[in-house]
């Protein structure tokens, strides 16, 4: 029995050690360089892509609230500050307002050691106040940065909120200084300010109609 398995392995044996592997070397290697080019190529493009994400991480983080802008605004903050507080001195408001990189205002009554106030904790006139001279003070800071300048202020509306009247008083007051101490011509649009006694705070004053075919025009 076992003669026989022993025969028959051999046999075997000699079956396989004439067998022929038919293999074509040739397309084996056109394929596997192939392969190396097409690794190569995605190769190239991952470490493009690899680059590209780390220059937009960097980019991102520049641009970021704690990147640029907030470089940008610890150099621009205190002559914002400076120039805010300049006119509200002019519109005569007793208060200082300091903004942080962020944006992030703290108001303080000048003389008084109360704490921080709300912006909303004013009454409508003072808010117009306070917004009038943040509106200013970016004006300013943006001509000194674009090395431009110009002489001419419209104001559209800016009266005509819920503002009392000492506030209103007091603002239009304040605007006619400015154009006294910086040489500014200010326009102010409005359809409140009917009464005659305000109109002596203006150097001109000029009525506009809306006419029944949709347009305007000025009255003398």
């Amino acid at each position: 029995m076992y003669n026989l398995n022993i025969k028959d392995l051999n046999e075997r044996k000699e079956e396989i050690n004439k067998r022929t592997l038919d293999i074509d070397i040739t397309s084996v290697n056109t394929e596997y360089e192939s392969k190396i080019k097409e690794y190569k190529l995605i190769h190239k493009d991952w470490k493009h892509l690899n680059e590209r994400m780390k220059n937009n991480d960097i980019v991102s983080s520049i641009l970021s609230e704690n990147g640029i802008k907030s470089y940008l605004f610890k150099k621009l903050i205190p002559i914002l500050n400076k120039n805010i507080n300049e006119y509200i001195t002019l519109f005569e408001l007793p208060i200082n307002i300091q903004f942080n990189e962020f944006m992030e205002e703290k108001i303080r009554t000048i003389g008084s050691s109360e704490g921080e106030l709300s912006y909303y904790s004013f009454s409508e006139g003072e808010k117009k106040i306070i917004d009038m001279s943040i509106l200013l003070s970016f004006i300013q800071i943006t001509k000194t940065l674009s090395n431009w300048n110009c002489n001419l202020l419209i104001i559209d509306e800016l009266l005509d909120s819920s503002i009392d009247e000492s506030g209103l008083e007091k603002l239009i007051k304040s605007l006619k200084n400015m154009t006294y101490e910086s040489d500014i011509c200010i326009y102010v649009i409005s359809h409140r300010l009917q009464q005659q006694d305000y109109f002596s705070h203006f150097q001109n004053v000029l009525h506009v109609e809306k006419n029944s075919n949709g347009f305007s025009t000025i009255k003398e």
